[in-house]
């Protein structure tokens, strides 16, 4: 019985991590630049242009 007490205390604790996750990665997307939109990802070489003229 105490097995399943267990699993789902696990389950809880990862759907959590990935709620947390979830929310890291839109607050910061900077942070993942795998899963940037092609406008982010435009956006972001156009930043690191303008930064490296100045």
């Amino acid at each position: 019985m105490w097995w399943i007490i267990t699993i789902g205390i696990a389950a809880v604790c990862f759907i959590i991590v990935l709620i947390f996750g979830a929310v890291d990665g839109v607050r910061n997307p900077h942070k993942y630049p795998n899963h940037l939109s092609d406008e982010e990802k435009r956006r972001q070489a156009h930043r690191e242009k303008r930064q490296n003229n100045s």
